[in-house]
């Protein structure tokens, strides 16, 4: 849930009384055109900006007040993920476990997991050197499953994707929120929206327009 959201940067306003909420094993399209303050909202969903006004809860946690616990229920996929090449995937994603504190068996078995259902199985013991940016952009993804996070944050997800790893997604996305998972999906793309998403907000440069399903 976002309620009353505003934040300024010095004297710009980049969100002004953004609220919505989101239900449980919805794909939730946060529609919008660059600079319209997707990527802040991100962010201070994700703790990482105090808002000015407002509040924020993921699963009935403050970000801003408990970062820590806030993350356990979550999973982010930047937009542009820059990942260190010298690991392999299954190295990073290893390194990832062991931050959440995934027992060794446990982390085995689930980055096995993660790789097949990315479309990575193949490619887990190659340096992500190696690795093209859709598969890059599928690495992120398991790295945002890592910790079985009950909502999942993505910023642009299918920008500069082929059709095929696009479709990919969307069948992904929809496996997911049978799940019970909740997806939220930032993107200034109507009809890739349409496409993936259940439920629909969007923003603007002038503010707030209502959800749309």
């Amino acid at each position: 849930m976002v309620s009353n959201l505003t934040k300024y940067y010095g004297n710009f306003k980049a969100l002004d009384s953004v609220s919505f909420a989101v239900e449980k094993g919805w794909v939730y399209g946060y529609l919008g055109p660059n600079g319209a303050g997707k990527t802040t909202t991100i962010r201070t969903m994700l703790g990482l900006l105090k808002p000015d006004q407002g509040e924020v809860q993921i699963t009935g946690i403050n970000p801003t007040k408990d970062p820590v616990q806030a993350l356990q229920s979550l999973g982010y996929a930047p937009e542009l993920p820059t990942l260190q090449t010298f690991f392999t995937g299954e190295q990073l994603l290893d390194f990832m476990g062991k931050m959440f504190g995934l027992a060794t068996q446990a982390r085995k078995e689930k980055i096995k997991q993660l790789l097949d259902l990315v479309g990575l199985k193949e490619w887990g013991d190659k340096k992500i050197g190696k690795y093209s940016k859709g598969m890059v952009q599928r690495l992120s993804l398991a790295l945002a499953l890592i910790n079985d996070p009950m909502v999942l944050i993505m910023d642009e997800p299918t920008i500069g994707m082929d059709p095929e790893a696009t479709a990919y997604f969307r069948n992904l996305f929809t496996t997911l929120s049978k799940e019970g998972k909740t997806v939220f999906i930032s993107s200034h793309l109507l009809d890739e929206v349409q496409r993936i998403c259940t439920h629909v907000g969007m923003i603007n440069r002038a503010g707030w327009s209502s959800m749309v399903q």
